[in-house]
């Protein structure tokens, strides 16, 4: 986050939301986050990755899209099971929209 020590609160709001949207692409392709963090790998590849596995071509923002389901698939099953003091946490996302 070096990097955005000059940043607006708004592009830090985003960065933070791009960031939780695309940690579930990284499960549902069942890779490691490593080569895109620590290596700098850029996450435009994984297109490629899911084209080779599965021999379909996809965008990025169509897998992102995806992978933004499965996040709020997990918010509306966590927001039923989750304890009323720890909820609020998790709606932050959803006013920000």
């Amino acid at each position: 986050m070096e990097e955005g020590q000059e940043w607006s609160d708004e592009e830090l709001v985003d960065t933070v939301i791009y960031h939780q949207t695309l940690r579930p692409l990284f499960d549902m392709l069942g890779v490691c986050r490593l080569p895109w963090i620590e290596l700098g790998l850029n996450e435009k590849r994984y297109e490629n990755f899911y084209r080779y596995v599965t021999g379909k071509s996809v965008t990025l923002e169509e897998l992102l899209m995806r992978s933004n389901d499965i996040y709020d698939h997990f918010l509306r099953f966590y927001m039923k099971i989750a304890p009323s003091s720890q909820r609020s946490a998790f709606s932050l996302k959803r006013k920000m929209r």
